[in-house]
């Protein structure tokens, strides 16, 4: 689906939820966000519903170690826009933030690092959950967690294979995830298939700086995606002759 810059729909055959106010809000306060990914998962929705932060206890929890802003009111919907206005007031300069009593937002340059962001928050919240079923344990040092944290961020392109795998594997699943990417031939804009960040449609340069990274984006999963071959080897293999089993003389 395709919108305007205050989240109306232009076209597509998808309706556009009305949560996107929450989006629209965000691109208008940050300009830095290039991709923000708003969902309601299991785990962090736990601690949304808490009213907490969950500890850092393992090195995979670490990987963001930047700051998660808690938004503890909810006064309902965020497709009001003073709902939406009071999350993003919350979330300040942070890149990740869990909505109190109903979801987590994270904010990353591109694709690949707002998905592994919100991959690494999710585990975060489980693993702190486990623990503390446990009856509690030993949050990692504070320290080694933002070194570690920082070192992820220095390197963001050494992690791009967390977004590739998932790729792979939902493409795998629905070949059809990237009908939208060959219809356009990757040869116009991919605007046709994608809601773009309202608060920086309005810059030309910036607009083709987001064109091109989707468009990396589609054609590195366009070109790495290969039927699974595994039924085929499977078929190989009944097919083999197989030895006869017998006592050796």
């Amino acid at each position: 689906a395709r919108m305007d810059s205050q989240g109306r729909q232009i076209d597509g055959r998808w309706l556009i939820s009305p949560a996107i106010t929450l989006h629209v809000v965000l691109h208008e306060e940050r300009r830095d966000a290039g991709v923000v990914v708003h969902n309601h998962p299991r785990w962090g929705t736990i601690w949304s519903d808490a009213h907490r932060i969950p500890p850092i206890y393992d090195q995979t929890g670490a990987m963001y170690s930047g700051e998660i802003a808690m938004y503890n009111a909810y006064d309902g919907p965020v497709n009001d826009r003073s709902n939406a206005s009071g999350a993003i007031h919350a979330l300040g300069s942070a890149n990740a933030a869990l909505l109190a009593n109903h979801g987590v937002m994270v904010i990353g340059k591109d694709i690949e690092e707002a998905y592994i962001r919100a991959m690494v928050l999710e585990w975060r919240c489980r693993q702190a959950w486990h623990v503390e079923a446990l009856g509690g344990g030993v949050p990692m040092n504070d320290t080694a967690a933002r070194t570690f944290g920082a070192l992820v961020d220095a390197v963001p392109d050494a992690f791009n294979g967390f977004f590739e795998a998932m790729s792979r594997r939902v493409i795998r699943k629905d070949p059809g995830v990237l009908d939208c990417a060959e219809e356009t031939s990757l040869h116009s804009s991919p605007n046709a298939c994608a809601s773009w960040p309202a608060g920086r449609r309005s810059s030309p340069v910036l607009q083709a700086e987001l064109d091109g990274r989707w468009r990396t984006v589609w054609t590195r999963l366009v070109d790495r995606r290969q039927p699974d071959r595994r039924g085929e080897r499977t078929e190989r293999l009944r097919s083999r002759p197989r030895a006869k089993r017998g006592r050796s003389r």
